[in-house]
């Protein structure tokens, strides 16, 4: 977390695996009108109320202080916010770990009224008893649990005792509010929902559990502006000759989600393809539209290589080739796709050493040769 001035707030997850531990996974920029760290490890009363006439303990847990409720049968205990500052716009960002030897079941949520009269509303998530995480949401006809969006296009979404998950949950009067989920070390793993709630409500922040133990952790409230994630592939080189073996993590997917405050939201996505030597060869960019994401183009890269002993020239762009994609090209489609010459927007041609069409010698780029007029089969360039 970095809290700047006016409560701007940068949450940043990492992760913690062996093979990209301190490498960035998930970013959130935000202007924070509440922030609980519980890391003074006592319980903020001014701030907090017990729910289940149990009052949740701040303690120390997996090198943290966090929140714990726990009931040991059905009855509901928590924590629920004693304020109600979430308004159209603003939402609640917040790290919650259900633990259970079975049974257990969740509610992690911005809710507004008073629980069990006609003016309650609640908008969220609930980790069921069969192991399901659903958006949980009452709109004043009474509780709705429905599958999350799964990035991955997989039917719905789990929950495992012990894991850590994050919520983003934001309230939006004038379109449709939004319940972003994901694993806090796995954002890859992610779900959405989203609907029209009813508008003019304030709302706070509301936490139970039955049957088990229920953690939270950096609970946030304000407007949020930009969440960015980043994804990456490992590869392992050379086995038979090192040990430890050598490995290689190179970013695979890059994208931003533009909220500016708001629930509804733009999406920009970076696709990335590597060929020999570690060299990225091919960029993907897309775009979302509202159902998927839609490719719009592709940068292609070829490079050229001197390994003639003592020399190792191998990072040495060739032709660098920009495509737009075919129409109706989505969901990454393009990326590994073969497009036609008459789909080229830009095309440069790199010359080494002073030699056209050959691998370099030393490595001195010399000229670049630029695509000015393009009638197939033959290209006009400008040196």
């Amino acid at each position: 977390l970095e809290f700047g001035p006016g409560g701007r707030l940068n949450t940043t997850f990492f992760h913690q695996d062996i093979d990209l531990k301190g490498r960035s996974s998930l970013s959130i920029a935000s202007q924070a009108s509440f922030l609980d760290t519980f890391s003074n490890g006592t319980l903020n009363t001014s701030a907090w109320a017990a729910i289940g006439g149990v009052t949740p303990q701040v303690t120390y847990y997996q090198g943290d202080y966090a929140l714990k409720m726990v009931s040991g049968d059905a009855t509901a205990r928590g924590a629920e916010r004693m304020q109600s500052p979430v308004q159209n716009g603003e939402g609640m960002l917040v790290q919650f770990q259900v633990n259970s030897a079975g049974g257990a079941a969740a509610g992690i949520a911005l809710v507004s009224g008073t629980y069990g009269q006609a003016d309650f509303r609640r908008w969220g998530v609930s980790a069921e008893t069969d192991g399901t995480l659903k958006a949980h949401y009452h709109d004043g006809s009474g509780a709705v649990k429905e599958q999350l969006q799964m990035e991955d296009g997989s039917p719905g979404m789990t929950w495992q005792t012990g894991k850590w998950y994050v919520l983003l949950a934001i309230i939006d009067d004038d379109e449709q509010s939004q319940v972003w989920v994901w694993e806090r070390d796995n954002p890859a793993v992610l779900g959405r929902y989203a609907r029209q709630m009813t508008i003019n409500r304030n709302w706070r922040g509301y936490f139970s559990v039955t049957n088990g133990t229920l953690w939270i952790d950096n609970d946030s409230e304000g407007n949020f502006y930009n969440l960015s994630e980043t994804r990456y592939g490992v590869q392992q080189w050379d086995t038979q000759t090192n040990w430890p073996p050598v490995k290689w993590a190179y970013t695979t997917q890059e994208s931003s989600y533009s909220f500016e405050g708001d629930g509804s939201w733009t999406g920009r996505r970076t696709a990335y393809a590597y060929g020999d030597y570690g060299n990225r060869t091919r960029q993907l960019e897309m775009a979302w539209n509202g159902t998927n994401w839609t490719d719009y183009r592709l940068s292609v890269t070829s490079y050229l290589f001197n390994t003639t002993p003592p020399k190792y020239l191998v990072g040495y762009p060739w032709t660098e080739s920009v495509y737009i994609c075919l129409p109706g090209s989505q969901d990454g489609d393009c990326l590994e796709g073969t497009l036609s010459n008459d789909r080229i927007l830009q095309r440069t041609r790199n010359v080494y050493d002073g030699v056209v069409n050959a691998a370099p010698a030393i490595g001195v780029l010399t000229a670049k040769r630029m695509i000015y007029r393009w009638e197939w089969p033959i290209a006009f360039y400008l040196d």
